[in-house]
Order: structure tokens, then C-alpha cells, then sequence
């Protein structure tokens, strides 16, 4: 039986810690990051605000849906839209009783909220890639205004939180001196972009000092679902899409690093992959331990222990908007204690809806009940809050007590059910498979 926050057992009534492993951040340009930037760049910085006024859709095709699930990702862009009317992009106070109102007790903040709001210095996304085509010293600024700007939003409330840290990774030692200005500001984890050209693998020995660093501070590396690739278009799209950006493109910096021996080196190290597609964790066990089987001497003086140890005790999944087919994947593929629930706020995809009238019902709320119920208390418990807790070394005890005040209950999440609410029915949506609760049939964990 799963015991609440006090070590007691844990009934129906009781409230149950959430932490959301996925959420967005859209600081406004003038408004917000315009203060934290240095004197010396502020005349580069108006020039960059002029060029980047809301040109965060520009890229889109005249039709966004194509390629995609055209019911779910109707729901999905619509949603969008209309979340960005909440102010919780930007503003600390309006996120934290959205927080509340969803049951959230802490979660953690990635740039990028759908609000048309840039990087400073790099554009759509934090991406830089290190080559003669950019500024790399305005970039490394933008990072600093970024992170200056996120130091200040998350001393509101630390123990809630989790910023990350956006580092100058064409540079290690640029690298960890802002990760160290971070760390002293209260941000908690590391923005870790995937494998890409103009950086080292993440296997080779020039890393050490960032391990070293991220483990001495308890900066853990957070990859999100996304890294720049090639054109995509057509009905593939999307299909693309994920196999490129959320498939093994951006797992391949793990791989790297279990046999790279970095988690042997670092076993403090914790590497989070957020948002990535589905299916891969019991066939890339296998496989890792596959070829790690071959006889090689130095290789296993380097990685002793199989690769599929070093997955389960350094790595977790960032699974947003859970369906309750991810749910029950996660349980019958054994990697339920791996995972770590995320609601994706404030994007369409995710489970965040801007209520549209007063007294609205949370839609995370909704999306927890879809995904959770019948699902077994202890694990369901593993996947909201015990997983994140450990990843992120979160306050426990402070989390508790936010949780008794705005926490789900247990009903409210895991009660079993043979019937979505009709009122629910097409609101309730996955993104990646098209899965949609229809109002009559849940479905239900075995």
C-alpha cells in the first residue's frame, strides 16, 4: 500500500503530491528580459527585439494540421490559441495559482510557451549552433539574460520551481562558469540539448569538467524533444518530425554517455528525456546490452556494469500528457519507476486548458483521471511525484504541504471507472497517436 506524505497509509480523501516534469516559459522580450540585460548590449538587443516581434508562427505551413491526427490536433492548435491569453507565460504570481488550480505542486520551467516570445539572441528556439554564421558572444549574452531573468521568476517560490540552466555548450568552460552562476541563483537543472554538429560527443573526455560541475551542484540534464534537423513537410510531416526530433536522434547523447563510462565516472549524475517518442525503453535495453556483450576488456574496465544498470539508475523519462495507453505501456514494459508525469503548460498539446468561464473544472485535473484510473496507487504515485522528487533532489516536506491545500485526492486520480464523463468526451487528447477519451469507454489499466 502506498503511504502519503507522513509515512501514513494513504486512502481516497487523501491529497497527493504532483510535480510536473514538463512546462513552458515565455518571457517577453521588452518587457521582461530587456531589464537583464547588460548595459553594454542594450542597443543590439532593441535591434533583435525589433527584428523578433511575433514572428514565432512565420515558419508554419498554410496548413498546420497537415501531416497530423486531424481530430486530436484540432483540439491541440485550438487549445494553443487560446492559452495564450493566460499571463502565466511570463508572470510568476498568475503561474503559481494556475499551479494550484491544476494541483500541481512543483514543476519544472523549459523556454518556450507557444506565445510567439523568442529567445534573446538566438530566435524561435535556445539553439545555437556554433558556427561563422552567428554572434556567439551575443549569444552566450542571451543566455545570461535568460537565466538572470529565470533566477528572479523561481525565488518566488524555489521549492516549486525547477528552473534550467541554458548553457554556452560550443565553449565547456564558458559552459560551467554559467552553470555555476546559475546554480548560485537557485536555478536546479540543465538545459541539455541533443547531439548536434559543431558540439563534442557527449562520450568525449572534454566534457569531464560539466559532469563534474553538474554533479557537484546537483544540476541534473534535462534533454527536451526537439533539435534543429532537416526541412520536413508533407503528409510525413509529422511522422518525420518524431522519428527525427523525439526518436533516437535525441536519445543518442544517453547512449554516448553510458558507454562513454560518464554515469561509472558520475553516479550522481541524472539525466531527464523529456517528451521523447514512445516504445524505446525495453528494446534499447536489449540492444545496449547486446553489444555490450561482445568481449572487450577495456570496454568493461571502462562501463562495468550493463548498459541497462546504468538506464535504471541514472536515466528517467519526461512523459507529457500521458494517454492511458503510456500508462499502461510504462507498466508492462517495467519502466514505471522511470517515469515522470509532465502537463506541459501552457502548451496545446498539453493538459492545461485557460478556463473559458467562471467555476470551469482544471482540465489537468481531467487528463490526470483519464490517464490514472484503475491504475495501482503505488505506481501512479511513482509517476506524479516520487521519480520527480528523487531526479530533481526536490524538498519532499515542502511539497507536502502544498500538496494538503491544492493537491488531487487519490479518488480524484487513480478511482477506477468504466465510462468517461460525456461532458469530458473530445476535450481529452493525445498528440502523438491521435488517442482521444470519447466519452464512453475508458480505457483501463490491467
Amino acid at each position: 500500500m502506498a503511504e502519503s506524505n507522513n509515512g501514513a497509509a494513504m486512502n481516497g480523501s487523501t491529497r497527493m503530491i504532483v510535480v510536473s516534469g514538463d512546462s513552458h516559459i515565455g518571457p517577453r522580450l521588452r518587457e521582461d528580459l530587456r531589464p537583464c540585460c547588460p548595459q553594454k548590449y542594450l542597443d543590439e538587443f532593441d535591434r533583435f527585439i525589433e527584428a523578433n516581434v511575433d514572428t514565432m508562427d512565420s515558419d508554419r505551413e498554410d496548413d498546420i494540421l497537415t501531416g497530423r491526427s486531424t481530430s486530436a490536433s484540432e483540439v491541440s492548435i485550438t487549445r494553443q490559441l487560446l492559452n495564450r491569453q493566460t499571463a502565466g507565460h511570463y508572470d510568476v504570481h498568475t503561474r503559481l495559482r494556475e499551479m494550484d488550480w491544476d494541483g500541481v505542486a512543483a514543476e519544472v520551467i523549459l523556454h518556450g510557451s507557444q506565445n510567439t516570445q523568442v529567445y534573446p539572441f538566438s530566435g524561435r528556439r535556445e539553439w545555437a549552433e556554433p558556427d561563422t554564421t552567428r554572434n556567439l558572444e551575443l549569444v552566450a549574452v542571451g543566455h545570461r539574460i535568460y537565466n538572470s531573468f529565470m533566477a528572479d521568476f523561481v525565488s518566488v517560490a524555489p521549492d516549486r520551481l525547477i528552473a534550467l540552466a541554458y548553457l554556452p555548450m560550443w565553449d565547456v568552460d564558458l559552459a560551467v562558469k554559467e552553470l555555476e552562476f546559475c546554480a548560485a541563483r537557485g536555478i536546479r537543472a540543465v538545459n541539455f540539448p541533443a547531439p548536434r554538429a559543431g558540439i563534442a560527443e557527449y562520450d568525449d573526455p572534454g566534457w569531464e569538467p560539466l559532469w563534474a560541475a553538474c554533479e557537484e551542484h546537483k544540476m541534473n540534464l534535462v534533454t527536451h524533444v526537439g533539435l534543429p534537423g532537416n526541412n520536413v513537410f508533407g503528409p510525413q510531416r509529422m511522422a518525420m518530425t518524431r522519428l527525427e526530433h523525439g526518436g533516437w536522434p535525441a536519445r543518442r547523447g544517453m547512449v554516448r554517455m553510458i558507454f562513454g563510462g560518464v554515469f561509472e565516472r558520475h553516479p550522481g549524475l541524472k539525466l531527464i528525456l523529456t517528451e521523447v517518442s514512445r516504445g524505446w525503453w525495453r528494446p534499447t535495453m536489449r540492444e545496449l546490452n547486446f553489444v555490450y556483450s561482445s568481449p572487450s576488456d577495456a570496454l568493461h574496465a571502462q562501463v562495468p556494469n550493463k548498459p541497462s544498470e546504468y538506464m535504471k539508475s541514472n536515466v528517467f523519462i519526461g512523459a507529457s500528457f500521458m494517454p492511458p495507453s503510456e500508462v499502461r505501456e510504462a507498466i508492462e514494459d517495467g519502466y514505471a519507476d522511470q517515469v515522470i508525469w509532465g502537463r506541459d503548460y501552457p502548451h496545446g498539446e498539453g493538459t492545461y486548458k485557460y478556463p473559458e468561464s467562471d467555476g470551469e473544472e482544471s482540465q489537468t485535473k481531467h487528463y490526470l483521471r483519464w490517464a490514472f484510473a484503475g491504475c495501482p496507487l503505488e505506481i501512479a504515485t511513482k509517476m506524479l511525484s516520487d521519480t520527480a522528487i528523487h531526479a530533481y533532489d526536490l524538498n519532499r516536506e515542502a511539497l507536502a504541504k502544498v500538496a494538503a491545500q491544492i493537491g488531487p485526492t487519490v479518488d480524484d486520480v487513480t478511482a477506477p471507472w468504466d465510462q468517461v464523463p460525456a461532458e469530458w468526451a473530445n476535450n481529452l487528447v493525445d498528440v502523438q497517436t491521435g488517442e482521444v477519451a470519447d466519452g464512453f469507454v475508458a480505457i483501463r489499466q490491467r
